[in-house]
């Protein structure tokens, strides 16, 4: 049994090195291109999705990355290329108002992902609209505010345990 558990350990870790080990070449040849600092007007819209992935694999790693990728349309979707440039333009090429009111910051509010008016890409790009997908709006803030009562509870109910406890041992010492 442990031969098997092992085996199927050590084939897991394989794959997961391998589908790493895929992504590398591309966030290698992004970081040369970072290091070139070549103009954004020369650069192509696939060197632009490419740098756009290394920027997003850098603030989210790993599985969150594959779960934002997801969330955007997938492997090979135009939403999820059209996400990955936006984000080459705001980092590497400095034009903020491209994710100035949309991606990251509305993420974080009303959760509409995507939602901007910007020249470069046609505007009015709109994806993942809606309230309470992101941290914010209200149901985020009541599920906030539940998940603080809870952890409350549990740290009062602990305190308490321990004190009733405490208090029973001194009494059976007398």
């Amino acid at each position: 049994m442990r031969k098997i558990l092992f085996i199927g350990f050590v084939f897991l870790l394989a794959i997961t090195f391998g589908f790493a080990h895929s992504g590398e070449d591309d966030f290698k040849e992004a970081e040369s291109l970072i290091a070139s600092k070549i103009p954004c007007e020369d650069l192509t819209d696939s060197q632009l999705e490419m740098l756009g992935d290394y920027y997003m694999e850098q603030m989210h790693p790993g599985e969150q990355h594959e779960i934002m990728d997801e969330m955007m349309g997938g492997e090979d979707s135009l939403s999820l290329e059209q996400a990955h440039i936006r984000l080459a333009l705001s980092f590497y090429c400095g034009q903020h108002d491209v994710l100035s009111y949309g991606m990251m910051q509305n993420m974080m509010g009303r959760g509409a992902m995507m939602t901007t008016n910007s020249k470069q890409l046609g505007g009015g790009f709109n994806m993942m609209s809606g309230y309470g997908v992101g941290a914010g709006g209200f149901f985020g803030m009541t599920v906030l505010w539940i998940l603080y009562v809870a952890i409350a509870a549990f740290i009062f109910g602990i305190v308490f345990w321990g004190t009733k406890r405490l208090l029973e041992q001194t009494k059976k010492k007398k």
